[in-house]
C-alpha cells in the first residue's frame, strides 16, 4: 500500500508510524502462528503508540528497529520481523498488484542474483579416502535449483561417505530439503508436517518418489552446523536426525521453525510473518528458539574435521578390503598430522637412515631427508612416527617399517595417484 507520508530520505511523519502501527498490529492479530502471543504483541505496540514511546522517533529505520525489538522480547521468534528495506518492499507489492511482465522481470532479477551464488552450491569435491563434501549456503527453490542439486548429488555418488556443510546456511525454501533428502531415504518418507494459519491447513512434506541418477542409500552422511545454521537448513538436519540418517556435527544452530510470509508496508518497511510452524513427525516437535543439538558437539571452526576424521574411522572399522584399509588410514594419519604436528625423536631418525635400493635416507639439521636417481634430495615431512610425506610433492608418502624377524628396516612408497604400494628393504652402507 502506497503512502505519500514519507519523503525520499527515512524520514518519517506521526502519522506514517501510526498507520504502520495499527496494521501491523492487524496483520500479526490475524495471522501469526500463535494466537495468544498476537495478542500480546497487541498490547504493547497500543500501549506504546498511546503513551507516546515512539513520538521522538523520525527515522523510518530507527522506527522499525523499535518495532522490531518488541516483536523479539515478546515472541523470542527468530522468523518474526520488522525492518526498513523500500526495494524489497516495492518489489513485495509489485509482485501482487503488477501485471504478469513485471512479475516476470522481478522473478528473473531473483533468479539472476541466485545463479551468481550458483543457487548456493557454493563447493564441492572428493576428499582424500573418497569422502565427499557439499559446502551448501542456500536452499534456493527447486524450480530454479534443482538441476544444480541433481549435479551435485550425482558427484557425490560415487564417494563413500558424504559431508554437507551447513555451517553458512542461513535457510531458504524447504523443498531443496525434500530432493537432498531424498538422495539418502529409501522409499516414501514423512519429513514434516507444517500447520498453517489462519487458513488452519496442514501441508505434510515428503521425499520424492524419483530422484535423476543414484540414491546415496549406504553412505554415511555427517552434517556440519553453526549457530548461524537457520531456517529450512535446519529443518533439513532436523528431519534426518530424528530419521537417525545423518550424524550432525558441530554448534547448535540458530533456532527458526516457522514458515514465514513477506508483507509490504507503504512502501518501506518489511514485516517477515511466521503463519506456520514445523512439526516433526516422529518427535512430535521442532527446533524454534532452541536450535538442534549436535550428535557431536564442537566449535564451528573444528566441526569439519571432527567430521572427516569419524568418516574415515567408521569407513576403516566397515572396510574388510586390507589394501582399501591402508588409504584409508594414510588418508586419516595425513588429517591428525596437519592438526597436531608430529615430532620425532633424533635417535628414531637415525634408525631410517640408510640405503634402500636405489634409495637414500640421510640426516642433516635435526632433519630426515630423501634423494634417488629421479628425485634431488628433498626434506622429509613426519605424519606419524613412521609416516612421512616428501616435500614439494604431495603424490608421493613413505613408510619405514622394521621387520620383526630379521630386525632390518624396509621402506615403503605410496604413489597416491596410482594407488600403488612398493617396498624395499635397507642395505648396509
Amino acid at each position: 500500500m502506497a503512502n505519500n507520508t514519507f519523503d525520499d530520505e527515512v524520514s518519517i511523519s506521526k502519522r506514517a508510524k501510526s498507520e504502520t502501527i495499527l496494521e501491523v498490529e492487524k496483520t500479526i492479530i490475524e495471522g501469526y502462528i500463535f494466537p495468544d502471543v498476537a495478542e500480546r504483541i497487541f498490547d504493547c505496540l497500543e500501549t506504546g503508540l498511546k503513551g507516546g514511546v515512539y513520538e521522538e522517533i523520525d527515522n523510518a529505520w530507527k522506527f522499525a528497529l523499535e518495532i522490531d525489538k518488541v516483536l523479539q522480547e515478546i515472541s523470542n521468534d527468530k522468523h518474526l520481523h520488522f525492518f526498513y528495506d523500500p526495494q524489497q518492499a516495492k518489489d513485495i507489492i509489485a509482485m501482487q498488484n503488477l501485471g504478469e511482465d513485471e512479475r516476470k522481470s522481478i522473478q528473473e532479477r531473483n533468479l539472476r542474483r541466485e545463479r551468481q551464488t550458483n543457487f548456493g552450491f557454493h563447493k564441492i569435491k572428493i576428499l582424500e579416502g573418497n569422502i565427499g563434501y557439499l559446502d551448501l549456503r542456500r536452499f534456493c527453490h527447486t524450480d530454479n535449483a534443482g538441476e544444480t542439486a541433481v549435479a551435485a548429488m550425482n558427484f557425490l555418488a560415487n564417494s563413500d561417505a558424504v559431508i554437507i556443510d551447513l555451517r553458512k546456511n542461513g535457510g531458504g525454501e524447504p523443498e531443496m530439503g525434500q530432493l537432498l533428502s531424498s538422495y539418502f531415504l529409501k522409499g516414501r518418507t514423512q519429513l514434516n508436517y507444517i500447520q498453517r494459519r489462519p487458513e488452519g491447513k496442514i501441508d505434510q512434506y515428503w521425499t520424492v518418489p524419483h530422484v535423476p541418477g543414484k540414491r546415496l542409500l549406504d553412505k554415511d552422511l555427517y552434517l556440519l552446523t553453526s549457530n548461524q545454521t537457520f531456517s529450512a537448513a535446519e529443518d533439513f538436519a532436523y528431519g534426518l536426525k530424528c530419521l537417525g540418517r545423518a550424524k550432525i556435527i558441530g554448534e547448535t544452530t540458530k533456532g527458526g521453525a516457522h514458515p514465514i510470509d513477506f508483507l509490504a508496508f507503504y512502501d518501506k518497511f518489511v514485516l517477515m510473518l511466521p503463519t506456520g510452524r514445523t512439526l516433526n513427525p516422529i518427535s512430535g516437535k521442532n527446533w524454534e528458539a532452541v536450535g538442534i543439538t549436535p550428535d557431536v558437539i564442537t566449535s564451528s571452526a573444528d566441526a569439519f574435521d571432527t567430521a572427516y576424521i569419524m568418516a574415515l574411522e567408521n569407513l576403516i572399522n566397515e572396510t574388510k578390503d586390507k589394501s582399501r584399509i591402508a588409504w584409508l588410514r594414510l588418508a586419516l594419519d595425513e588429517l591428525k598430522a596437519k592438526l597436531s604436528p608430529v615430532k620425532i625423536k633424533e635417535s628414531l631418525l637415525r634408525s631410517y637412515v640408510g640405503v634402500y635400493g636405489s634409495r637414500r635416507t640421510s640426516l642433516a639439521e635435526g632433519g630426515l631427508y630423501f634423494e634417488s636417481e629421479s628425485c634431488p634430495k628433498s626434506r622429509l615431512i613426519p605424519l606419524t612416527k613412521d609416516l612421512f610425506a616428501l616435500e614439494g610433492t604431495d603424490s608421493v608418502r613413505i613408510r619405514f617399517i622394521k621387520d620383526n624377524n630379521t630386525g632390518k628396516m624396509k621402506m615403503q612408497f605410496f604413489y597416491k595417484e596410482e594407488r600403488e604400494i612398493i617396498q624395499s628393504e635397507k642395505r648396509s652402507w
